[in-house]
């Protein structure tokens, strides 16, 4: 069963993560592709070494195109060397061991399940610890069975990077399949960097994002509402009060709070203007 899925690792500029990565997924799929968004001599170095060494297979695209173009490669190789399951993974996510064979033995399970995604165990909380029917599943650690990729279509390319497993989360439902959270597969996936700040003795814990990173949650946010309110209200009102109760915590915590603020309010305004893909202006 192990050689019927193709792991698609997405790479840019973090060789030594990268590596880790990789290590972890070899022996738990069939094949390992490596698809490089124009990273940096190091990053290259490692993946050369990982060719040399594990017998991965890279493609290196020649500029940075964003995770659904990225995947979206993974997954027409996947069709033209008929694997029935893609594993999508970010370059600092690290599979435990056997994550795979335990996702896809709750795939026999759920036969209507297009989508498998593990626990995360992240920053050292575990969460999760039986099968259960979700609502999304993030990039990372996502087994996804090929065939139903042609009534649910390829990766979003327009959002470059952010909201690109939460908008193929709603396809998947929307097309009658499920997706099914594997209690006892774990994925070490790091959330962010977090910042703890004690409020009256409380411990509240923020997570930390780049201001671009910020342009390109709340642009996709918008178009995520625009293109699937009709049809999926509860969960987008729910993504609302959080992005929402996000600005707020940027206007209280965060150390860069007006770049990150005037970042949103490009990010708002782009989506009004129909500008989607990588952000081309400096900030």
């Amino acid at each position: 069963m192990l050689k019927s899925v193709l792991a698609v690792v997405v790479s840019f500029n973090d060789g030594v993560a990268l590596i880790k990565t990789v290590n972890a997924l070899v022996g738990q799929v069939g094949k390992v592709v490596i698809v490089d968004n124009a990273s940096g001599p190091e990053t290259r170095s490692c993946i050369q070494k990982l060719e040399a060494t594990l017998g991965i297979a890279p493609v290196y695209l020649h500029d940075n195109m964003g995770i659904g173009v990225a995947l979206n490669i993974g997954v027409s190789i996947a069709r033209n060397e008929h694997f029935d399951w893609i594993l999508t993974m970010d370059q600092d996510s690290i599979a435990a061991p056997h994550m795979v064979s335990e996702m896809l033995m709750s795939a026999e399970k759920f036969q209507d399940a297009a989508v498998i995604c593990p626990s995360l165990a992240a920053d050292g909380i575990e969460k999760g610890n039986k099968d259960k029917v979700v609502t999304s599943a993030i990039t990372s650690g996502t087994l996804v069975k090929v065939n139903c990729l042609q009534s649910v279509g390829d990766y979003n390319e327009r959002y470059f990077i952010d909201s690109v497993d939460f908008e193929f989360s709603l396809r998947v439902r929307n097309a009658g399949y499920k997706i099914v959270k594997c209690g006892s597969a774990n994925l070490h996936h790091r959330l962010g960097e977090i910042r703890v700040v004690n409020l009256m003795g409380y411990n509240y814990r923020y997570i930390l994002h780049s201001p671009l990173r910020r342009y390109y949650m709340y642009r996709n946010h918008l178009y995520l509402v625009a293109g699937f309110w009709s049809r999926n209200p509860v969960f987008l009102i729910k993504k609302t009060i959080i992005s929402i109760w996000g600005i707020v915590e940027i206007a209280i915590f965060d150390p860069q709070r007006y770049v990150n603020l005037k970042m949103i309010g490009r990010g708002v305004a782009d989506c009004f203007r129909s500008r989607d893909g990588k952000y081309a202006s400096k900030f």
